[in-house]
C-alpha cells in the first residue's frame, strides 16, 4: 500500500515536471513569435524609395562607373588634342602676306606663333631672330594670348569681335549684302604681327580695333550693336 502511494506522488511530481517544461516551452514559443512579429512589422517597406540610404555595394558600383567614364572623358580628350587642323593666316605688315599651316589642337597658340616663324624667316629677314616673344597672333580683332591652346578655343566654340575663333579657314562674305539681324559668321585669316609694330600703330585702322582676348567677355561686331540701337 505504501509502495502504491509512492508510486502516485512519483507519476504526480513527474506530470508537475513535465507541465511546467511544457508551459516553459509554450511561452518560449510566444516570445520567439512575438519577436518574429515584431521583426516583419519592422522590415523595409519594398515601396519606399531608399536610395538616399547608405549601401557600400552600390556606393562602390557609382564610383566604378565613374572612375570609367573619366577615363573615356580624358581618353577621346586626348585623342581630339591630337588632331591636326589647318590654320589660314597672314604675315602683317601693313599689308598681308597669307599662308597655310597645319598644327595639333593641343598646340598653343605661342607653339603656332614659333612654327610661322619657322617657315617665314627665310623670306623675310626681319623674322629671323623673331619668336612668340615679338610677336602676336589677332584673330578676328582680338590679340589671342600666348598660353591658350587651339583645343579650347575650339572646345569653348570662343568667339572674337568679327567671327569664331575656333574656325580657322578664310571664309568671307563676297556679297555685300549683310543681315544686321544676325551675328556675322564670316571667319578671317589671323594676322601675325611684331608687337613693335603694333605698338607704332594700335592708333590706326586696323589695329586701332585690336583688343586682348577676355575668355569671360561676350564680343559683339559693330553691325549687331547698331541693330539693337533700334529694337
Amino acid at each position: 500500500m505504501l509502495g502504491q502511494q509512492n508510486d502516485l506522488n512519483n507519476n504526480k511530481s513527474y506530470e508537475k515536471n513535465e507541465n511546467k517544461k511544457e508551459l516553459s516551452s509554450n511561452r518560449n514559443k510566444n516570445k520567439l513569435d512575438n519577436k518574429n512579429a515584431f521583426t516583419n512589422k519592422i522590415m523595409k517597406d519594398p515601396t519606399v524609395n531608399t536610395s538616399f540610404l547608405k549601401d557600400k555595394e552600390r556606393d562602390k558600383k557609382i564610383e566604378l562607373k565613374k572612375k570609367e567614364l573619366r577615363e573615356l572623358y580624358y581618353k577621346l580628350e586626348n585623342e581630339q588634342k591630337e588632331k591636326v587642323i589647318d590654320i589660314t593666316y597672314s604675315y602683317y605688315d601693313g599689308s598681308g602676306h597669307r599662308r597655310k599651316i597645319s598644327v595639333k589642337q593641343k598646340n598653343t597658340i605661342g607653339q603656332f606663333i614659333n612654327k610661322c616663324v619657322d617657315n617665314l624667316k627665310n623670306e623675310f629677314i626681319q623674322l629671323r631672330s623673331a619668336s612668340c616673344e615679338t610677336l602676336m597672333f589677332v584673330k578676328e580683332d582680338v590679340i589671342l594670348p600666348n598660353y591658350i591652346t587651339f583645343y579650347e578655343l575650339i572646345k569653348n566654340k570662343a568667339q572674337g569681335k568679327t567671327g569664331p575663333l575656333f574656325s580657322f579657314d578664310a571664309v568671307e562674305n563676297l556679297s555685300g549684302i549683310t543681315d544686321i539681324r544676325k551675328e556675322k559668321t564670316d571667319t578671317h585669316a589671323g594676322k601675325l604681327v611684331e608687337k613693335k609694330w603694333y605698338e607704332k600703330n594700335k592708333h590706326i585702322f586696323p589695329a586701332s580695333k585690336w583688343e586682348i582676348y577676355k575668355p569671360l567677355k561676350t564680343y559683339t561686331t559693330s553691325y549687331t550693336d547698331l541693330f539693337n540701337k533700334f529694337i
